[in-house]
């Protein structure tokens, strides 16, 4: 994996997380992921 550098922000980081999602299949969009993401944050 050419991507294993230091992520520069916390957004960074939570991109490749959410690429890294959708493309193992646990999230069919970016917009599931976020909706999701939402939820844990009201928790």
């Amino acid at each position: 994996m050419a991507d294993n550098k230091e992520p520069k922000s916390i957004e960074d980081y939570m991109d490749r997380v959410q690429k890294k999602l959708i493309e193992d299949g646990l999230f069919e969009s970016e917009e599931e992921f976020k909706n999701y993401c939402s939820k844990i944050k009201k928790i």
